[in-house]
């Protein structure tokens, strides 16, 4: 009797392994370790599993890189929601894409280069989308999209790679050449991130308010 009694325990502790447990062991794992630092056997080590267990859920390595991917968007997702005309849409969605990219720098430019798309970012884009049409913009609304979305998301991976990093140190040949560069590249590390997100937000939302304004004479 006992003995079942401790069996049955066991078995009902014993959490089962999942998909998505094994994507967010792994968005763990990088945020501490980065993205060299996650293997299968090192991700099986975090789940208390063998590594062989995981290739129940996940193909291989690449699919749980492209799963993180997924991950992130979907943190983002759940940050915005539908309500509110374009503007605010492209705020909120701007918003969510660096919070997210802030939390998780380590994992985020694989945002940018796995080249997966995943279904939370057809879900974001369709909110902002419709919202587009919507106010107005036509044809021209998958383009606002694109645009607005793009600022977020490359922005926000210059923000968690190398804004804010010491300067180089090893010599810069030409300079003469490159006034216009190396001045500003050396005032990086007191770049206010905060106010250049924003300032670029704003002034796409200004162009597309001026774009919208002329289409409608």
């Amino acid at each position: 009797m006992s003995t079942r009694k401790r069996a049955g325990s066991s078995a009902t502790t014993r959490r089962p392994l999942t998909r998505e447990r094994i994507l967010r062991a792994a968005l763990d794992l990088i945020d501490r370790d980065g993205v060299q630092g996650l293997s299968m056997r090192k991700l099986g080590a975090e789940l208390g599993v063998e590594a062989m267990s995981l290739y129940n859920h996940v193909p291989d390595k690449d699919a749980v890189l492209d799963g993180v991917v997924e991950l992130l968007w979907e943190q983002a997702a759940a940050k915005v929601d539908d309500a509110g005309r374009w503007q605010s849409q492209a705020r909120a969605l701007a918003a969510a894409i660096r919070e997210t990219a802030h939390a998780h720098p380590s994992a985020y430019p694989l945002v940018m280069t796995r080249g997966v798309l995943p279904q939370p970012v057809f879900r974001l884009g369709g909110r902002l989308l419709s919202s587009l049409r919507e106010g107005g913009f036509g044809e021209l609304a998958p383009h606002a999209m694109l645009a607005l979305a793009s600022h977020a998301t490359s922005q926000a991976l210059a923000e968690v790679t190398w804004y804010g990093q010491p300067p180089p140190t090893g010599e810069v040949t030409d300079v003469e050449q490159w006034p216009l560069i190396v001045g500003p590249a050396a005032e990086l590390p007191r770049y206010d991130v905060d106010a250049a997100f924003t300032l670029g937000l704003e002034l796409l939302i200004e162009a597309l308010e001026a774009r919208l304004a002329r289409q409608q004479v």
